[in-house]
């Protein structure tokens, strides 16, 4: 991850509100970390948002409810 790039870190980002913030900040330029516990989903947001806005998209498959997850989640955007 570029340090020196925007960056925005969105959680619940493969559907629903989640995916329709992931767009509009892609419109904007910024890079998205989308992080969800849905792989197949983010495979497909990844695609649309590169091919769409010529954006980085980096894909966590996490579920955010279990333990620790959100300290991984801390460590890999450090």
């Amino acid at each position: 991850m570029d340090k020196n790039s925007n960056y925005a870190l969105v959680t619940g980002a493969s559907s629903g509100i989640g995916r329709y913030i992931s767009i509009a900040l892609a419109r904007r330029g910024y890079h998205i970390v989308a992080v969800s516990n849905q792989p197949d989903d983010l495979v497909e947001l990844k695609t649309h948002l590169e091919k769409t806005y010529s954006i980085s998209v980096i894909t966590l498959n996490m579920d955010l409810s279990a333990e620790n997850s959100a300290r991984l989640v801390y460590d890999y955007c450090q």
